[in-house]
C-alpha cells in the first residue's frame, strides 16, 4: 500500500523529467527464451490482462514495460525508449475526478509519432470491440497490426518476432 499513489499526484509525478521517476524495466523471467534485447510496452488499463501479455513476451526473450494510461505511456516512452508499442484503443482518462486526460490508443499512437518523434516505432492496436470498426484508423495511424482481445498469444508474439528479424534483415 505503501506505494500508491493517488491519481492526481502519480499524474504530475508521470510528466516530471524521467530522473525524477522510478519506473523499472522487467527483465525476461528465468528460464526464458534467450534475451532479444529489445524492449516492448504495452499500455492497457487491465493489470491481469497486461501481466498475461507481459509474461508472454517475457517468455519469449523481451523485455517489458507497462502503462495503465496515457501519461504513464508517455512517460515510459521519455524513460524506457521501447523498440515497440501494444496499445489497448479504450482506457478511462488519467484523472477520475472530472479534470481528465481522455486519452484513447489512436491519440496515444499520434502522440507518439509525432511529438516524440518515434515515428518509426512499431505499434500494435489491441481492442475488446469489433476490430473491423477501428481497422482504417489503424492502417491510417501506422499500426503493423490489429488485435482482438483475447489476443492470440501466440501470434502476437510470431509477429513482434517478424518485425524485428526484417528490421535486422534491412539494416
Amino acid at each position: 500500500m505503501k506505494d500508491k499513489k493517488f491519481h492526481f499526484a502519480g499524474f504530475i509525478e508521470r510528466l516530471l523529467p524521467s530522473s525524477l521517476t522510478h519506473r523499472q524495466v522487467t527483465p525476461t523471467v528465468e528460464g526464458s527464451a534467450a534475451p532479444k534485447g529489445k524492449k516492448v510496452l504495452v499500455v492497457d488499463d487491465d493489470p491481469l490482462f497486461q501481466k498475461i501479455i507481459s509474461q508472454k513476451l517475457k517468455a519469449n526473450g523481451y523485455l517489458v514495460v507497462n502503462a495503465l494510461d496515457g501519461s504513464e505511456a508517455i512517460a515510459a516512452m521519455r524513460e524506457q525508449q521501447p523498440d515497440a508499442v501494444l496499445l489497448d484503443v479504450n482506457f478511462p482518462p488519467d484523472i477520475p475526478n472530472g479534470v481528465s486526460v481522455p486519452w484513447d490508443g489512436f491519440k496515444l499512437m499520434h502522440w507518439i509519432r509525432f511529438i516524440e518523434g518515434r515515428g518509426g516505432i512499431p505499434m500494435f492496436i489491441m481492442t475488446s470491440d469489433d476490430v473491423s470498426r477501428y481497422e482504417a484508423q489503424a492502417k491510417a495511424g501506422g499500426a503493423k497490426g490489429i488485435y482482438h482481445k483475447p489476443i492470440d498469444q501466440s501470434r502476437l508474439v510470431s509477429e513482434v518476432d517478424h518485425l524485428f528479424e526484417e528490421k535486422v534483415v534491412a539494416a
